[in-house]
C-alpha cells in the first residue's frame, strides 16, 4: 500500500481525523493517527450527520455500519415558541434524483466514533494510537502568525519592541494572570528564558477561521483549521467536507499523477467553505430560530433547494477560482463547475443500474452527454482518467461502445443537469464538477492535465 512513502500522520481522533484516515486508506495512503487522550470522547458533542457527510462515510466504506446504529431522518422540522405553530419544515425525500440518502441521520458523536475506530483497526492495525500528544515539528515563526487549535488558538505578531500574542477568551472568565499567560506562551511556542508582559488588554471577535490551512506538509482540518457554531450541525459536518476534499489530492501526488499545486487547492477551495459559507449559515441559524425568518436567504429557495442547503451544504466549489463559496441554495438550475454532481442512477451496458459517485470514487471521469448511436471518438482510459458516454439510447452491440456507455433512461440524468446535448462534464474523485466544454470545442485530457497540474 505504501510504497515505501513514510504515514501521513493525522492529529485528533475525533470524526474528521478518523474519516481522514479512513479516507487515506480508500486510496491507498499509508497513515498513522494520534489522540492526547487515553479514549475516545464520551461527550455527547454533535448529534446530526448530513447527507453530504453521508457521502463520505459511503466512499470510505463505513454508511452501512453507521446507518445500522442511527436514526434516519427525512424530514427537519420548525416550530415558533410563542404560537406553538408549525413553520414550513425541510423536506430530504425532494432529494430522491440526487442522492441515495434522502435522509440525514441522529447520531450522538460519542456512538460514531467507535464505529469509525473500529473500521481504521480492521483496515490497518496498529495505525491508530492514543495517549499522543503533538508537541511540535519542524518550524520557525515569520513575524505574524496563527497558531491554530481546537481548544484555543493564538496569533504571534512581532512589534518593533516586542511580541504581541492574541488568544480567545470567553466572556466569563477572567483575565489571565502573568503566570497563567506565561504558561500560555510555553504552550504554543515552547519554552522561553525571560517574560516582561508590558500591557494586555481584553477585546471581542467572534467566528474563528486559520488564516493559513497549509505549511509545506502540515494541513489543518476540521476544528483546527476552523471553529464554528454547532446550529444546524455545521460543527463537524464542515469539518467532513475537509476531509472529502483533502485525501484524493494527497493520493493523487503521491501516485505521481499531479504536481504538488493540487494541494494548494485544498486551502483555495475549503477555506472559503468555512469563513464565509458557515459563517453565513450560522448567521442564518441564529435569524431563523429567532424569528426573522423572512430576512434568511438560507431558507427562502424552492422546497428543493432548502433541503439541499441543509443536508448537503450545498456548496458550489471555487474550482476554477470564481466558485461561491455559499452553501445557500436558492433554485436546482444548472449544474456549473465546482457543483457537486448528482448521485443519479444510470445503467451500465450489462443492464446493471449504476450510480454515478461509484464511478468517481477513485478516478476523475469525463462523461461525453451524447447519442452513442453516432460512435463518437472517446479517447483510451489512462491511470486517474476515465470516459463514460451518457446516452439516452442504449448502446448498440456491434458499435464497440456497449462497455464505455452509461444508459440514460428518458434522458432524466442530462435533463437533471441541466446541459445541452454533445457537452463533456469532467468530475473528479470528490463528485465535484471540474469542467464543462462543448464536445469538440476541448478535449477531457487536456482539461484534466490543467486540474492536476500536469505538464
Amino acid at each position: 500500500m505504501s510504497n515505501g512513502m513514510p504515514p501521513i500522520i493525522v492529529v485528533g481522533a475525533g470524526p474528521v481525523g478518523l474519516t481522514t484516515a479512513l479516507g487515506l486508506y480508500f486510496y491507498g495512503l499509508p497513515f498513522a493517527l494520534f489522540e492526547d487522550d487515553a479514549e475516545l470522547s464520551l461527550d455527547t458533542k454533535a448529534g446530526t450527520i448530513l447527507t453530504r457527510t453521508l457521502e463520505a462515510f459511503r466512499r470510505y466504506g463505513v454508511a452501512d455500519r453507521v446507518l445500522a446504529k442511527a436514526l434516519r431522518v427525512d424530514e427537519i422540522g420548525d416550530v415558533e415558541r410563542a404560537t406553538n405553530t408549525a413553520r414550513p419544515s425541510v423536506q430530504t425525500a425532494l432529494l430522491s434524483d440526487d442522492t441515495r440518502y434522502p435522509f440525514v441521520i441522529n447520531m450522538p458523536q460519542h456512538h460514531l466514533e467507535p464505529i469509525l475506530r473500529a473500521a481504521i483497526d480492521e483496515r490497518s492495525p496498529g495505525a491508530f494510537h492514543l495517549q499522543h500528544r503533538l508537541t511540535s515539528f519542524p518550524r520557525d515563526y515569520p513575524y505574524l502568525a496563527y497558531f491554530a487549535d481546537p481548544e484555543e488558538w493564538m496569533i504571534l505578531v512581532r512589534q518593533p519592541h516586542c511580541w504581541r500574542f492574541l488568544y480567545p477568551l470567553a466572556a466569563s472568565v477572567p483575565e489571565p494572570t502573568a503566570t497563567e499567560f506565561r504558561a500560555k506562551v510555553i504552550r504554543f511556542i515552547g519554552p522561553v528564558d525571560e517574560m516582561e508582559i508590558l500591557n494586555t488588554i481584553v477585546y471581542r471577535i467572534h467566528h474563528r477561521v486559520a488564516t493559513q490551512w497549509r505549511c509545506d506538509r502540515v494541513f489543518l482540518m476540521g476544528d483546527a483549521a476552523h471553529l464554528i457554531t454547532p446550529m444546524w450541525a455545521l460543527g463537524l459536518n464542515t469539518g467532513i467536507l475537509d476531509a472529502i476534499s483533502l485525501p484524493w489530492r494527497l493520493a493523487w501526488v503521491a501516485r505521481g499523477w499531479a504536481s504538488d499545486a493540487l494541494l494548494d487547492g485544498y486551502a483555495r477551495e475549503q477555506r472559503p467553505v468555512a469563513a464565509e459559507g458557515s459563517g453565513e449559515m450560522a448567521q442564518a441559524a441564529h435569524k431563523y430560530m429567532a424569528g426573522q425568518a423572512a430576512t434568511v436567504k438560507a431558507m427562502s429557495g424552492t422546497a428543493w433547494a432548502n433541503a439541499a442547503t441543509r443536508t448537503m451544504l450545498g456548496v458550489r466549489l471555487g474550482v476554477d477560482d470564481a466558485g461561491d463559496w455559499s452553501m445557500v441554495k436558492t433554485d436546482r438550475g444548472p449544474f456549473r463547475v465546482g457543483d457537486r454532481i448528482p448521485d443519479g442512477v444510470l445503467h451500465a451496458g450489462d443492464g446493471r443500474p449504476v450510480r454515478l459517485h461509484d464511478l468517481v470514487d477513485d478516478s476523475f471521469v469525463a462523461l461525453y452527454f451524447t447519442d452513442v448511436r453516432r460512435r463518437p471518438d472517446i479517447p483510451a482510459d489512462v491511470p486517474g482518467l476515465k470516459h463514460l458516454i451518457v446516452s439516452h439510447r442504449d448502446a448498440p452491440l456491434d458499435g464497440g461502445l456497449r462497455g464505455r456507455s452509461l444508459f440514460d433512461v428518458g434522458d432524466r440524468f442530462r435533463q437533471l443537469m441541466g446541459c445541452p446535448r454533445d457537452t463533456l462534464v469532467l468530475v473528479r474523485p470528490d463528485d465535484h464538477i471540474a469542467a464543462i466544454a462543448a464536445m469538440g470545442a476541448a478535449r477531457a485530457q487536456d482539461l484534466y492535465r490543467q486540474v492536476v497540474g500536469q505538464p
